[in-house]
């Protein structure tokens, strides 16, 4: 501030002095010549010329010609003598050749000094000039951006003000030294913001002051401090971390991967990393790098290393390219991840998994037939027998057929956790009709449809299951009603109406719920409306439990649910899973 305001306040001094010290010689070189005097007065135009020619270079020489020619008239007025007047003549060219080398030199001086300026205002460092008394005459504005003040605020304050708290006593000097190497130092910002900087200083010759430059490295720090926090991560990760060049040699191998290989980072760095790969995989490598350099990643590539024992280990790779600053691919990084307790998990899962489908086949078709031949023997006895006998007769029917309906879900729920099969038009009416005839014993009313969806083999297991629990649960005098609602252009809209005791509010929600059977006393597993639930889902619509009257759940149940309607023939379209 004091060095701007001082420069703002002497602008009006150049053009005063000047003014003034005119007036004043042409006062001078009228009483002397009124006075007879013509020898000495004339140095006093000196004066004004200098000082004009030095401030004003270019208007300087005009100026000299116009006071020279006021002079000269002077002369001619009170001495026109021919002596005096060459003299006089003398002086004004004189006074004019003054003004023209003055003017000369000081715009050289001017341009020198311009020049040197915008040196110090395009230095790429904020840069101060910093006075003996260790106040700053003069920054940039490098500097003034740095540290967010204006230069009316920096200038005139201790330069160590500037300085962050931890730095001032080590930088106490009323001068920063001459250092011919780079300092580092920490500045507090105008907003409070800490700065990371390099400095430099020196002194300038003859001048009184120091020159001082800091180089921003804040973003420098920050990414230093990043990669170091990344590095220890790397270095400590469980995770196998290496990193090689274009050619596969070695460069970075962190300490999860010497704990899993047994080599350690002295074995194998400059080496190839093909020394990891089994001799039967050795063109691995090369495909790899060869995806790298075009710029490709490798995501969860499973193959397998030998660790420095021979000893081999089930792996996932996944390489990306290592570029530099302008872009181009110098390398590749490559996180190694031991899955070999996994692959082992997965055989054992596998082998498991072979073993309970075994003994679901056993009890699929062995069970099964067994189950057929007992429903025989009891469908026998239950028509032969009366009184108590006849009861247990028909209890015994109904465990054996509970027991086949058990059978019959779990094989159900086992095609849909193994298959995952197209899709395909399936007329609903024909699916019906055929589960009507299955509960001939029922009165079960059906209006028809003609509406054809996106199903499969399995969709009969729907009605299976919704019918059957009404039969089951509504009593012998339920009955039954199948309404099919085909009014929007892409959806089915299927409802199953019964007369029976109902569902209650509170058990809607979970009843298409794994084993919910809520609060009824007949036997099950509750598996048969999470079938209908998987079914409806795996053919893209939803199901829902409802009450046939509405508000009235005593007054019978309603379950609903949608399906996909088919492509029309000859459309583009394709059937899918959802």
């Amino acid at each position: 501030m004091e060095e701007t305001a001082v420069r703002r306040d002497a602008a009006w001094l150049w053009p005063a002095a000047i003014g003034l010290s005119t007036v004043l010689a042409v006062a001078v070189a009228w009483i002397a010549l009124v006075l007879g005097h013509t020898t000495v007065f004339p140095h006093i135009f000196y004066i004004p010329i200098i000082l004009a020619a030095y401030r004003y270079p270019r208007a300087g020489v005009p100026f000299t010609i116009v006071l020279a020619a006021s002079y000269l008239v002077l002369v001619l007025a009170f001495t026109p003598v021919s002596a005096e007047l060459l003299g006089a003549v003398i002086r004004t060219l004189i006074f004019i050749a003054i003004a023209a080398i003055v003017a000369g030199l000081a715009g050289a001086l001017h341009a020198e000094q311009q020049k040197y300026r915008t040196m110090f205002e395009h230095t790429g460092a904020a840069t101060a000039l910093i006075r003996n008394d260790g106040t700053i005459a003069m920054v940039n504005r490098e500097w003034q951006h740095l540290l967010g003040y204006a230069a009316e605020d920096c200038t005139g304050r201790p330069w160590q003000t500037i300085l962050a708290p931890e730095d001032r006593e080590r930088f106490s000097g009323v001068l920063p030294e001459n250092s011919d190497e780079p300092f580092e130092l920490h500045l507090a910002g105008r907003d409070g913001m800490p700065l990371d900087v390099i400095g430099t200083s020196g002194s300038v010759p003859d001048a009184g002051m120091a020159v001082l430059s800091f180089f921003d490295i804040t973003d420098k720090k920050r990414m230093e401090e990043t990669n170091l926090f990344l590095a220890s991560i790397v270095a400590s990760s469980d995770a196998m971390v290496t990193s090689q060049d274009l050619d596969g040699t070695i460069l970075s191998w962190n300490r999860g991967t010497e704990r899993t290989t047994g080599y350690s980072a002295g074995d194998v760095i400059g080496r190839p990393s093909s020394i990891l790969v089994p001799p039967e995989r050795e063109g691995e490598m090369a495909m790899i790098l060869a995806k790298i350099r075009a710029g490709e990643h490798i995501e969860h590539f499973e193959t397998v290393r030998v660790r420095k024992d021979g000893s081999r280990f089930d792996v996932y790779l996944i390489v990306s390219p290592i570029k530099n600053r302008a872009g181009a691919i110098i390398g590749a990084s490559t996180i190694t991840r031991d899955i070999t307790d996994q692959k082992k998990a997965q055989r054992m899962l596998e082998a498991a998994n072979e073993e309970a489908n075994l003994y679901l086949d056993i009890m699929a078709h062995d069970i099964n037939n067994a189950n057929t031949v007992s429903m025989g023997y009891a469908d026998y006895f239950a028509g032969a027998l009366t009184g108590k006998e006849q009861e247990f007769a028909e209890k015994m029917l109904a465990s054996v057929q509970k027991s086949a309906e058990i059978i019959r879900n779990v094989s159900t729920i086992r095609r849909l956790r193994q298959e995952n099969g197209a899709l395909s038009p399936i007329v609903l009416d024909e699916v019906i009709r055929d589960e009507i005839r299955l509960f001939s014993g029922s009165a079960i009313t059906y209006g028809g449809c003609t509406a054809i969806v996106c199903a499969d083999d399995l969709l009969s297991e729907v009605f299976t299951n919704c019918i059957g629990n009404a039969v089951k649960f509504g009593g012998a005098d339920v009955t039954v009603t199948i309404t099919v609602s085909d009014e929007d252009p892409g959806t089915v809209t299927v409802a199953i109406d019964d007369t029976g005791p109902g569902i209650p509010d509170d058990e809607k929600p979970g009843l298409f719920s794994r084993f919910s059977r809520g609060n009824t006393k007949k036997s099950g597993k509750g598996l048969g409306l999470f079938i209908c639930r998987m079914l409806v889902q795996r053919y893209g619509g939803t199901i829902r439990a409802d009450d046939r009257v509405s508000g009235s759940p005593g007054e019978g149940a309603r379950i609903v649910f949608t399906l996909r309607r088919a492509p029309a023939a000859g459309s583009e379209k394709t059937i899918s899973h959802p």
